[in-house]
């Protein structure tokens, strides 16, 4: 199903993303340290969950391997990882 969605649609894809990972370097608290981002591949749904959640028809992918550290030691979204998991979902 690869190629099927418009540059909109991957823009908002990529927004999710971004925002998802921001929420879980936000409140560290709020979810386990194996926390995942759900994906959809039919419809590139987002959903940030625990790990012992179950969604089906999703594929799930580790918030942390989406997170890098700044020289400044702060966590971030690696936009490197971020474009590598849209090209894997949309190309």
């Amino acid at each position: 199903m690869k190629g099927k969605f418009s540059a909109g649609i991957i823009e908002n894809f990529t927004r999710r993303i971004y925002q998802a990972v921001e929420d879980y370097i936000a409140d560290p608290f709020r979810y386990a340290a194996d926390a995942l981002l759900r994906i959809s591949p039919e419809n590139l749904t987002v959903t940030l969950s625990d790990a012992e959640e179950i969604l089906p028809d999703c594929e799930s992918i580790r918030v942390g391997d989406l997170v890098e550290v700044t020289p400044e030691e702060q966590l971030v979204p690696s936009p490197d990882q971020v474009a590598a998991l849209v090209a894997r979902f949309c190309s």
